[in-house]
């Protein structure tokens, strides 16, 4: 017998499978949620349990990604360049949604700025160290949008050394 979180898992799976779709096809703005529970197959009762807009719903595919990229983001800053070319890999594993989240004009959902973000660390420290990291992590957002818009045509090493020689000047 299923627990009532394993229901709300499958729900969930099948909501963010339905706008994944959807926004294969579709602009985000153009989706309507009638739409999307009609494709995912549950009720708006459902959909509301697990999520308060769609805007929520997004969050919650783009922390999937950051999760499959398993990034400790208090510790990205210290990655050598075999752990970053790890996370490179784990995002090109991912390359189809993250695709389909960038083509639906999200563009301003960044790979690295999510809840658990890098800004939740900065916080944390010194008035010039919080600077420097938020300088860092913006460039990191922007070294990652960057290939990822130009369809990832460099090699999962070449961007960790890229992405290293940056963040180590």
């Amino acid at each position: 017998m299923s627990t009532n979180q394993e229901i709300s898992n499958l729900t969930k799976s099948y909501i963010k499978t339905a706008m994944l779709e959807l926004l294969s096809k579709q602009r985000y703005d153009k989706i309507s949620i009638t739409d999307l529970v009609a494709r995912a197959g549950v009720s708006r009762t459902a959909f509301y349990r697990n999520y308060s807009s769609k805007d929520d719903l997004i969050e919650d595919i783009v922390h999937d990604l950051i999760e499959s990229t398993n990034i400790d983001i208090q510790l990205f800053l210290n990655y050598n360049v075999k752990e970053l070319e790890t996370f490179y890999n784990c995002l090109r594993s991912r390359k189809k949604e993250i695709e389909i989240i960038t083509k639906a004009s999200l563009e301003n959902l960044h790979i690295l700025n999510h809840k658990k973000d890098l800004a939740c660390e900065i916080i944390k420290r010194n008035t010039e160290k919080q600077y420097e990291d938020a300088a860092i992590g913006g460039a990191i957002n922007a070294i990652v949008y960057k290939w990822i818009l130009e369809n990832m045509n460099e090699t999962d090493e070449e961007m960790a050394k890229i992405t290293y020689k940056i963040i180590h000047k």
